[in-house]
């Protein structure tokens, strides 16, 4: 056998048992009174291995708790992010829950106060279209409800003309809003009693056009101001609202004054009307 090749071979366990075996005769010797230089060499050599396999065991070990910590703080982040989409939600819940507690109250003191006889209802249907040019409410024949009978509803604390009863099937109804093009009504303004007649556009805007304003109205009106029922088309009551001037259109060539109007209601956030019994009033109004 070849002694190099066997040296070459396991020259690091040969190292390996040398510096244990100086290491042992380091220990050996601490005993004596006196130092010598192979004690203090292989003392030296001795305490480099100690340190060098305690530091790497330090070293793994701070790397491990740093790793769990890493993780701990991972899980509890995802915990934080969990319980900020609850909160969240339930927030969001709690809001919805506010306007509709809101909507009904008003919708609650209308039906003390009003003259008329009323039916409430909820719309259970919207035309497709943008400009939603008609509702299905809940309410039917069976429940005494007759085409034409006007509807109101309530947003924002306001009461506001919907529009009237157009079908009627047993247990529901079809609601034709102011916005639809084939719908007019008689209008006034609240402030100057100044009359005209209002129509719907059709548009995703949710705007009506008042028409044939005496155009010597044009310096006593302005935007703003209110728009009512005139009750001379025999099919709205009078003084229901309707919504507030947002342009005033004065044309060189018309004798009229055109009126752009925003109503109170918006017919893609409206939930709840009254359909309101027109042909009897309450006892005692």
């Amino acid at each position: 056998m070849d002694f190099r090749e066997l040296g070459t071979k396991h020259r690091e366990s040969i190292i390996l048992a040398l510096i244990l075996i100086v290491s042992l005769v380091a220990l050996s010797l601490q005993s004596s009174r006196f130092t010598s230089i192979p004690q203090r060499i292989g003392l030296g050599i001795s305490s480099t291995v100690e340190r060098i396999f305690t530091g790497s065991g330090k070293f793994i070990s701070r790397t491990v708790n740093s790793i769990s910590e890493l993780r701990d703080l991972r899980a509890e982040y995802t915990n934080l992010l969990s319980e900020l989409e609850k909160s969240r939600q339930i927030f969001q819940s709690m809001e919805a829950l506010e306007a509709e507690n809101e909507q009904l109250r008003s919708a609650l003191a209308y039906s003390r106060n009003s003259e008329f006889v009323h039916s409430p209802a909820e719309i259970i249907g919207k035309d497709p279209g943008i400009s939603f040019t008609s509702l299905l409410v809940n309410k039917g024949s069976a429940h005494g409800i007759q085409a034409g009978m006007p509807v109101v509803g309530f947003q924002n604390g306001k009461q506001g003309l919907v529009g009237k009863v157009i079908e009627v099937s047993r247990y529901a109804s079809l609601v034709r809003p102011l916005v639809d093009p084939e719908s007019y009504v008689s209008a006034r303004l609240s402030r100057t009693r100044y009359e005209g007649l209002l129509r719907g556009l059709g548009s995703d805007e949710d705007l009506l056009l008042m028409e044939y304003v005496d155009r010597e109205s044009r310096n006593q009106i302005s935007v703003g101001d209110e728009v009512i029922t005139s009750g001379l088309d025999s099919v709205y009551p009078s003084n229901i609202r309707i919504g507030t001037i947002s342009s005033i259109n004065a044309k060189s060539y018309s004798t009229s004054l055109e009126l752009d109007v925003v109503p109170y209601i918006q017919y893609s956030r409206l939930e709840h009307v009254f359909i309101i019994h027109t042909s009897s009033q309450k006892a005692g109004s």
